[in-house]
């Protein structure tokens, strides 16, 4: 096997592994809105305003979601630190939710 056709692969597995770790961040972004959802549809009273907002925000990750392959490498790696900073917030965001919520159940 030649140099260029190692070089070539190992490019296309790392843009594959990007891919993949951009699809799970977004993914986990969507999931984060689903549960917020769950949590605005339980109440007596549903901000409907705050449920259209994150319909349509889990629609935009969702079409990002299949725009993904379309990134350049550099847009991926940017991809994965900002959405998957994003993330990380939002995951706080939900555990200190959980932890209040459950401390009035």
């Amino acid at each position: 096997m030649n140099n260029t056709s190692n070089e070539f692969d190992e490019k296309e597995y790392v843009r594959d592994q990007l891919i993949d770790r951009v699809k799970n961040i977004i993914g986990g972004l969507i999931g984060i809105r689903s549960e917020w959802l769950g949590d605005e549809d339980d109440k007596a009273s549903p901000d409907q305003a705050l449920i259209q907002r994150l319909v349509q925000e889990q629609s935009a990750y969702d079409a990002l979601r299949w725009d993904i392959a379309l990134l350049s490498h550099d847009e991926l790696e940017k991809a994965v630190v900002n959405y998957g900073a994003q993330l990380e917030a939002e995951q706080a965001q939900r555990v200190a939710f959980m932890k209040v919520a459950g401390s009035h159940g």
